[in-house]
């Protein structure tokens, strides 16, 4: 339960623009938890790190999701934003 809160306020922090703060929350999940919420929580450090233009961290998040839960649903829109990136 309070992985699910911490994802929600880092989201609630990455919707008001506070993009290096949803980062704190987002790097603590992707640290204590091998789940779901932490492959969304890395999914997550990838959007607020381009917000940041800080292109290869994001990228680097993006990869984590990729090659660490391909079946999830975040896999395929990760590789897409890799792919956007690198172009």
């Amino acid at each position: 339960m309070a992985s699910s809160a911490n994802l929600e306020i880092g989201n609630i922090l990455y919707e008001r623009a506070a993009y290096a703060q949803s980062l704190i929350e987002y790097q603590e999940l992707t640290r204590r938890v091998s789940s779901p919420t932490a492959v969304a929580a890395a999914f997550n450090s990838g959007l607020a790190y381009r917000k940041l233009s800080r292109i290869d961290e994001a990228r680097n998040s993006f990869y984590r999701v990729v090659d660490g839960s391909p079946e999830n649903h975040l896999a395929s829109v990760a590789a897409y934003l890799i792919g956007r990136m690198l172009l």
